[in-house]
């Protein structure tokens, strides 16, 4: 007799941010918040098309079954920023400013090299080629 058990099917989920916000996961190896008492993720792999502009251009990739085996993740709708009611966000519910581990879950961290926002020189990619996680310097995300 054998006995199957299996978790929670997530899938990969993404967090896109910018800049700031890729040099501060790399260095604590997690994610947090400085406002809202939950750590938003999304199962679309192409950023938002409403929100902050500024944080359209660095996705990190996660298996979504490896957070929802650790952390409870349940669906989000933000209408401030025009969903409609239609829920296209995944949130963990955590403390602000305090670090939520998501290490041990990433898959990859995607750059784009041109965005609206910012340009990467070849200087920039080789010095972030050299960090040791899978970084990959991109001209458009594609699906994971």
């Amino acid at each position: 007799m054998y006995i199957l058990s299996e978790g929670k099917q997530r899938g990969t989920l993404y967090h896109f941010t910018d800049e700031d916000g890729l040099n501060g996961i790399i260095d604590s190896g997690g994610l947090y918040s400085d406002f809202y008492s939950y750590i938003s993720f999304t199962r679309s792999f192409t950023p938002p098309s409403v929100g902050h502009l500024e944080y359209r251009y660095v996705r990190f990739a996660f298996d979504g079954d490896k957070l929802s085996n650790k952390y409870k993740i349940q669906p989000y709708s933000d209408d401030e920023y025009g969903s409609d009611g239609e829920e296209f966000e995944e949130i963990i519910k955590w403390p602000h400013k305090k670090l939520l581990k998501t290490e041990f879950a990433l898959k990859r961290i995607d750059i784009l090299k041109r965005s609206e926002m910012k340009v990467f020189t070849e200087e920039e990619m080789k010095e972030y080629k050299k960090i040791k996680l899978p970084i990959f310097f991109v001209d458009k995300f594609k699906k994971e």
